[in-house]
């Protein structure tokens, strides 16, 4: 053994002991809890130290992470397919470290460059660049520990993008269900909707921008977008239009089909917006119930979206595509709803305030005439008509109160006991249609009229039923006393073990056409017809004319 044997060897002890000590200080960094930047950036200062090198860096495929040894200040940002070989990744990094805060590395050329492959089982997941202190080669066990460390760097890459990624997955699917829960929320008007849903899509996902534009219904070729998160929200507040022959959005409109575009300045159909630094990503949706279009979510950003991305955001569009069809379809039943009810309360004026005032005419026209006979029938006519008069005022009162509640009650129950119940109609509570027409009978119908009313066969039903079966009575003798000219009016109602019904019938000239279909006979058969039931109007021989009115039978359940 030479002098210098023992030197050699002790060298190589301390030189195990400090691989050793680097070897456990690496495991110690790629099992730690740091985010996986930081994990890295630990371990390439091992790896640097191992290899006795300048400079450790490492670029992963697919990612925007790159990190250097200690030292260097800057982080190394670049992107490399999985189809470039190791040597070529490694070409593209030696380039990306000569930019930037970093030091050219032209003055290290004539140094050597060690590149590996950084692998997790079969696949490869980036490439491990040594830039060497030593022209030297390096000996085949420290080799072997560099690609094993490099190996074990991949494992560590595989298994964050694996977090990563599932991450991404609940994060996107608690969107959705976010999303989800906005749009099922009720009373919500629209706009509130997808302003909800647009800041709830920037926080989660964290994309800078969002519009959510809709399709103009008056015009089908402009997008209007008045909902925006994120930046945009901030920055732009009026309310834009946007032909859909112009930009990214545009063009989904046209084609009813997602783009994704994760370099917009190579897109030709992109439309700068107005901000101050434009996104370099854009992805665009069309939100469509069936094969119509109702608008657009677009979302911005400066990273690519992938796949993930555009489930997500195509998921996100099927929600609020339902959102502004039920939107629409509440609006189309509120519409129906008040036409409805201006329907309605049309038909209650005819049927009551106008059948009052036309009763009062009648009779106030036949006031001299009455006073030319005696003090006594002048003061009958009088009486009828300050009765009808009472009538009138009182329906009236009734229809206001209507309009002014906050709910439609039973009518009954709000003009019982208040001193203006229309005359006849506050019976039907208790005594049913066999008190109340009668008493109408008596102020309405004149005296030369004889009237012949049979409840014989009758049993009282259920107040709405008996309600609508009055008004058409109401309507029926009015047009009786006015058009007629009859001297004879029959009423006669009766219930048998289906039907109840009604049946007016006048000894007056009758009617000219087959199927009366004036205001009053649309009232007339939209109340039986609202009820189940049907109305008949026709022209009866030798003369005179007949209604007759027909419900299910519904008997009036006892009062308690």
């Amino acid at each position: 053994m030479t002098a210098s044997q023992p030197a050699q060897a002790t060298l190589a002890t301390a030189e195990t002991a400090r691989q050793d000590s680097l070897l456990a200080k690496f495991a110690r960094s790629i099992s730690s809890d740091l985010a996986l930047h930081e994990l890295l950036r630990s371990a390439l200062d091992c790896v640097a130290q191992m290899a006795q090198a300048r400079m450790a860096t490492i670029g992963i495929h697919g990612a925007q992470i790159n990190a250097q040894s200690a030292g260097w200040s800057s982080v190394v940002e670049h992107r490399f397919s999985d189809s470039r070989s190791v040597a070529g990744a490694a070409e593209l990094l030696l380039d990306a470290v000569a930019v930037g805060d970093l030091p050219r590395f032209d003055s290290y050329q004539s140094q050597p460059v060690l590149a590996l492959s950084v692998r997790a089982g079969e696949s490869q997941r980036g490439v491990l660049v040594l830039v060497l202190s030593s022209p030297s080669s390096v000996p085949t066990d420290l080799l072997d520990c560099l690609q094993a460390v490099a190996d074990h760097m991949g494992m560590a890459i595989r298994n964050a993008a694996r977090i990563t990624r599932e991450r991404r997955r609940t994060a996107r699917f608690e969107l959705v269900s976010k999303v989800a829960r906005i749009i099922n929320r009720s009373g919500s008007p629209l706009m509130s909707t997808l302003q909800l849903a647009a800041d709830a899509i920037h926080e989660v996902l964290e994309y800078p921008n969002v519009d959510i534009p809709l399709l103009d219904p008056d015009n089908p070729d402009v997008l209007v977008i008045g909902t925006r998160g994120g930046d945009y929200k901030q920055q732009i507040a009026q309310v834009d239009r946007v032909p859909i022959e112009r930009g990214i959005m545009g063009a989904v409109a046209r084609n009813r089909r997602t783009i994704l575009a994760n370099d917009v300045q190579r897109d030709h159909r992109y439309v700068r917006p107005p901000v101050p630094n434009p996104s370099k990503a854009e992805l665009a949706v069309p939100l469509l119930s069936g094969d119509a279009l109702l608008g657009v979510l677009n979302v911005e950003g400066d990273g690519p979206f992938d796949e993930l991305d555009q489930l997500t955001i195509e998921a996100i569009a099927q929600h609020l595509a339902l959102a502004i069809d039920n939107a629409a379809l509440v609006s189309e039943q509120q519409t129906n709803a008040i036409q409805e009810e201006r329907q309605r309360l049309a038909f209650e004026l005819h049927d009551s305030v106008t059948q009052a005032l036309s009763g009062i005419s009648m009779l106030a026209q036949g006031l001299p005439a009455a006073w030319d006979k005696g003090r006594e029938d002048g003061l009958r006519a009088a009486q009828r008509v300050a009765e009808l008069a009472r009538v009138a005022v009182g329906e009236m009162r009734t229809l206001l109160h209507e309009l002014s509640a906050a709910e439609r009650q039973n009518l009954i129950q709000r003009t019982t006991g208040r001193g203006y119940a229309p005359v006849g109609l506050e019976l039907l509570t208790d005594g049913g249609l066999g008190a109340a027409l009668p008493k109408f009978l008596g102020v309405l119908v004149p005296p030369h009229i004889h009237v012949n009313c049979d409840f014989s066969a009758y049993v009282t039903q259920a107040i709405e039923h008996e309600q609508a079966l009055y008004r058409v009575f109401q309507e029926a003798a009015s047009n009786l006393v006015r058009h007629s000219g009859a001297n004879s009016l029959q009423l006669t109602a009766l219930v048998d073990a289906r039907f109840a019904q009604v049946c007016i019938r006048d000894n007056g000239r009758g009617c000219s056409s087959a199927e009366p279909d004036g205001f009053g006979f649309r009232s007339m058969r939209q109340r039986m017809e609202k009820l189940g039931g049907a109305l008949r109007l026709r022209s009866v021989e030798p003369q005179g004319f007949e209604v007759l009115a027909t419900l299910k039978r519904l008997d009036r359940k006892p009062t308690a």
